[in-house]
């Protein structure tokens, strides 16, 4: 089934472009965040699967930690084959990977990646089936008997 994913990253710098990754599934996408900007990856999962979208924010030194520079990445907004809904982004979870010494906090329910570490949303296929139930837009109806 033909998924299109559309990520609107936003980047917080003092100093220079953060780096990501953005996976959809099975395809990548490396970037150097220097704007605002919309990643779109078209991928065909089968019916039933489950399909993470990761934003990974990485490359943040030891010292831009220690001089407390901003060097981030917002995951502003989510869109599933045309759709885009602030709970789609709030759906996702972060999971930083604290400098050595900072303690692990654990995942946390944000957008914003100060840290490097992974934000993930998990969506089931058909996408149009996860936005319904996402947005609480009623029952759903099986056709299975």
């Amino acid at each position: 089934m033909d998924t299109k994913v559309r990520v609107k990253l936003k980047p917080v710098t003092e100093t220079r472009a953060p780096r990501c990754e953005v996976t959809v599934g099975y395809v990548t996408k490396m970037c150097e965040l220097d704007q605002d900007s919309w990643i779109e990856i078209q991928i065909h999962p089968d019916r039933g699967d489950t399909v993470d979208i990761v934003v990974k924010h990485q490359g943040k030194t030891d010292e831009e930690y220690k001089s407390g520079q901003d060097l981030a990445v917002i995951v502003e907004a989510i869109e599933v084959n045309g759709i885009s809904d602030p709970k789609f982004v709030w759906a996702g979870k972060f999971y930083p990977v604290y400098p050595r010494w900072e303690q692990d906090q654990g995942p946390m329910d944000t957008n914003y990646l100060g840290f490097n570490g992974e934000w993930k949303l998990s969506i089931s296929i058909p996408a149009y089936t996860w936005i319904h139930k996402t947005l609480d837009l009623g029952w759903i109806y099986s056709t299975k008997t």
